[in-house]
């Protein structure tokens, strides 16, 4: 049995940004430029109409104020676009671009903003649907694996197992029954290998599930090699290891157990948050959030966005502070700053991430999501 490794990337594809890159960003000395914008298809009048929609939200940027010079800059980036199934983001502030790259399929969301912090929940909300997972796609010589961790890094692994070789003159007879226990013996050492390194690999990336994929009696023999923990991962997929196999169906099978997976998640962290407000142990509302975020006391924080609400209601006051956020500035005069007014879902996440709180998305009609599109649980 032999076991190779092939790593996929030394950095994340695209805009895949971790907590710490999305609070560097946010430490930046705005205004700042904010472009998402679904790439253009293959045929060449969808670059032309590609072309058009970036020239509309171009003269949005510009009478919001974005400078001439940096709109140049972003021209320049806008004509080297290639063709993608994707929607690209930009981040950028005076005369830099500080971020460019795809953030996932197609989001339907071309907009441009100007504002004093940069518009990153969908670069959050990207993040947290990179759910970690193992696929395996099995015979009865072993396995092909892939392994995609909480980064949406990609690392391949191969597990050969011993062949059992046949001669020229299948045997019969008597030995028949030997041989097929021979083999089923073989079929089994080599599973209990590719078991060890499923294992090994979920346990590194905290994969959220197994997908699995192959011949019906290596699949069984890895279940039966497993451990009950990572047995509970289990989710059979279309393909297999051969050519030939659904392997298309194999990705969308994954994808929407990916989707499953971070709907689970948001979904068990919205039902914490109901029994935490039970336990007045957590806050909802603009004016309750922002106190508890000034005072470092928000432990997790959830949001509801909706990047095209551009009512007042939807923008609040900061400072150069991250934690200093209120929806009336002239709380922060008194503290002897200059308040400049942002997003408000920005400005919380800001101020969350600076004293390590994490971010949840919450759906805006959700049953347990904040009244005022904005909570937090508490720290203590």
């Amino acid at each position: 049995m032999t076991s190779t490794t092939t790593g996929l990337g030394g950095a994340a594809a695209g805009a895949h940004l971790d907590d710490d890159q999305i609070q560097a960003l946010y430490g930046r000395r705005g205004p700042f430029l904010t472009l998402y914008l679904d790439t253009p298809g293959v045929e060449p009048e969808s670059r032309q109409e590609f072309d058009l929609r970036w020239k509309s939200l171009r003269r949005v940027a510009e009478a919001e104020g974005a400078p001439d010079e940096l709109l140049a800059e972003i021209d320049v980036l806008m004509g080297g676009v290639d063709a993608y199934d994707d929607t690209l983001v930009v981040v950028a502030t005076g005369d830099e671009i500080l971020l460019d790259g795809p953030i996932g399929a197609r989001r339907g969301m071309d907009q441009v903003f100007w504002h004093e912090l940069p518009r990153l929940v969908p670069l959050i909300e990207r993040r947290a649907e990179q759910i970690p997972y193992v696929v395996v796609l099995a015979d009865r010589e072993g396995a092909d694996l892939a392994v995609v961790d909480r980064d949406d890094l990609a690392t391949a692994v191969t597990v050969e197992g011993s062949r059992l070789h046949l001669s020229r003159s299948a045997p019969g007879g008597w030995s028949q029954r030997r041989y097929q226990q021979r083999a089923e013996n073989q079929w089994e050492r080599n599973a209990a290998e590719v078991a060890a390194q499923v294992a090994e690999l979920a346990d590194e990336v905290g994969a959220a599930f197994i997908a699995v994929a192959g011949d019906v009696r290596a699949l069984q023999f890895l279940g039966e090699h497993l451990a009950d923990r990572h047995r509970d991962l289990l989710r059979e997929i279309r393909g297999g290891r051969h050519e030939g196999d659904d392997l298309d169906g194999a990705a969308e099978d994954v994808a929407r157990l990916q989707a499953t997976a971070a709907a689970e998640v948001t979904v068990a962290a919205l039902e914490d948050y109901a029994e935490q407000r039970a336990a007045s142990k957590a806050v909802q509302g603009a004016d309750a959030t922002f106190a508890s975020l000034q005072r470092g006391m928000v432990r997790r924080l959830f949001v509801v966005d909706d990047l095209a609400d551009d009512r007042p209601s939807s923008h609040c006051w900061i400072t150069d502070e991250p934690m200093l956020v209120a929806t009336d500035g002239s709380s922060l005069r008194q503290l002897g700053h200059t308040p400049r007014r942002a997003p408000a879902v920005d400005a919380a996440v800001r101020a969350a991430l600076a004293q390590g709180g994490e971010i949840v998305l919450a759906p805006r009609h959700g049953p347990n999501s904040p009244d005022g599109g904005i909570g937090a649980v508490l720290r203590g």
